[in-house]
């Protein structure tokens, strides 16, 4: 018997080969699946731990807008890093202007880091303290248009923009660099130097008890509760420790009906004509008077700067009447480092009758408010004109009709007022008026005309009112010069000073400018 070999046929071998690499793809795609299946959930996990990373950014940007914006933090100009649960947050000037902050806010959660920058900054002042004259006419009622006259060297000259809710009148030479708006009409203006808008839009003037300043964050309050420790018999006020930033105001020793009494005795007036506030005037005592000066300087605390001084009364610029009588003697801030910077609101009237003056006019700053203190807007005498009452008391010769040299003023038809002007002063000007004054109710004149010399109004920020701006400069043929020099820092930034009203809408001070992701590496 022949036995034959026996050969597996080629198809057989390759048959197996097939199997095997069918074998090897089918692994390797489980293996694949399996990988991409993994993958799949890292990246889910990563995802989702950048999303919750993102919410936690967000939560950063939120609790620093909170901190700037409601609780009124005012940190350091500089970077300022703040650290939460799972958030890191970076505070830094946007730009020099010091109004605007960069908000950079890192949430990490599960090793992935989300960062998002945003750009707050406070709303901008109101429009009243970006321009020259504004005259607000809130009661509403029909008055004589805002007039501008004078011609030559006596002209009337404003550098800056002018508001008013009612007609503006031009005559002469008067003139204005800048925009000149109102509500109705404005007429007789001969120059080219403005750019007029008659029948403007109103703007409001601000609601100032919104600001609520009786209650201002770390304000300095002035009051008849205050520490007035010491007293002067012989020129009638109270002082305290020069330690207290309050130190710069002095108060009458007398009780308004001591004031009464005095004015009548002296006057043959009546005696019920007594002062609804308590007078106060701005001088600080622990500052001498140079020899050969006309000049009293003001130190202002390191731990009193960039504050809100809130006084509860008349406020008087006039400090010659305490320790001088010859009424030429001005105010001058002295400067500290960076500048010094104050707010004075007045809850009664505001009688200027010297210069207020700073010692670096590029870094210091100063604003004068006048608010109402309850009184309605009711005009007695139906001349829409809310006047103090009984004006100062002078002889006719023009100086003080009370020994002690303070003064007085009786029943009002209203508070909130700035008056502007000194009987005493001679033929002196005020000198420079260097504030941003606003007056809730009436900006007028107190006294621009004495011993028969006129005296001419230089205001450098502006002269500003919520109802009426009547500051009377003509006598008979002579005119009273009134030129006012804006000062553009408010309109630039209105954080400048303490307590500016601001223009919103939102009951907000602040806003988000911008809003951005900020790419990060994914790890």
């Amino acid at each position: 018997m022949t036995l034959k070999t026996a050969y597996a046929k080629p198809r057989e071998g390759s048959a197996l080969l097939v199997a095997i690499i069918i074998l090897m793809v089918v692994f390797g795609l489980a293996m694949g699946y399996v990988s991409v299946s993994r993958v799949t959930v890292i990246e889910a996990r990563v995802h989702s731990d950048a999303k919750q990373a993102l919410y936690y950014a967000e939560m950063g940007i939120e609790e620093a807008y909170k901190l700037i914006a409601i609780e009124k933090w005012d940190g350091p100009h500089a970077t300022t890093t703040l650290d939460f649960d799972n958030v890191s947050v970076t505070i830094e000037d946007f730009d020099d202007s010091g109004m605007y902050r960069r908000i950079t806010s890192t949430g990490t959660h599960g090793g992935q880091d989300s960062r998002i920058e945003a750009v707050v900054g406070g709303l901008p002042a109101h429009p009243l303290f970006t321009k020259g004259i504004f005259a607000g006419n809130k009661t509403g009622i029909a008055v004589d248009p805002l007039l501008f006259g004078g011609s030559g060297s006596r002209r009337d000259e404003v550098y800056g923009d002018v508001y008013s809710n009612t007609d503006i009148e031009f005559e002469g030479a008067a003139n204005v660099f800048g925009s000149v708006w109102a509500t109705g009409d404005i007429t007789g203006y001969t120059g080219d130097d403005a750019e007029l808008g008659p029948g403007h839009d109103e703007i409001p003037p601000p609601d100032l008890s919104e600001m609520d300043y009786e209650n201002w964050p770390d304000a300095v309050v002035v009051n008849e509760e205050s520490n007035w420790s010491w007293w002067s018999s012989t020129h009638g006020y109270r002082i305290m420790d020069t330690t207290d930033p309050a130190h710069i105001f002095q108060k009458d020793l007398y009780s308004p009906e001591q004031l009464a009494e005095e004015y009548a005795d002296h006057t043959g007036g009546p005696a019920d004509h007594v002062p609804q506030n308590p007078n106060y005037w701005l001088q600080d005592w622990g500052e001498n008077l140079a020899y050969g000066s006309w000049v009293h300087p003001i130190s202002i605390a390191e731990s009193g700067n960039n504050k809100v001084y809130f006084v509860d009364g008349n406020l008087w610029i006039d400090p010659s009447r305490s320790n001088r009588s010859d009424g030429y003697s001005d105010l001058r801030f002295k400067s500290l480092p960076g500048g010094t910077r104050l707010t004075i609101v007045v809850k009664g009237n505001v009688y200027i009758g010297d210069g207020i003056m700073t010692e670096n006019n590029e870094l210091d700053g100063l604003a004068i408010i006048a608010m109402v203190d309850g009184e309605t807007f009711t005009d007695v005498d139906d001349d829409n004109w809310y006047t103090p009452g009984v004006d100062v008391a002078h002889k006719e010769d023009g100086t003080s009709v009370i020994d002690s040299g303070y003064m007085i003023n009786g029943p009002r038809e209203g508070s909130g007022n700035i008056y502007y002007g000194d009987q005493l002063k001679g033929g002196s000007p005020l000198a420079d008026c260097r504030a941003y004054m606003y007056a809730e109710n009436n900006y007028g004149a107190h006294a621009l005309l004495s011993h028969g010399y006129i005296h001419d109004v230089l205001v450098h920020g502006n002269m500003t009112a919520g109802n009426l701006f009547r500051v009377e400069r003509d006598y008979g043929w002579r005119h009273a010069r009134l030129t006012v020099h804006y000062d553009d820092r408010l309109a630039q930034n209105a954080d400048f000073l303490p307590g500016i009203p601001k223009w919103h809408d939102a009951g907000t001070a602040y806003k988000i400018y911008s809003w951005r992701l900020v790419p990060t590496l994914i790890n």
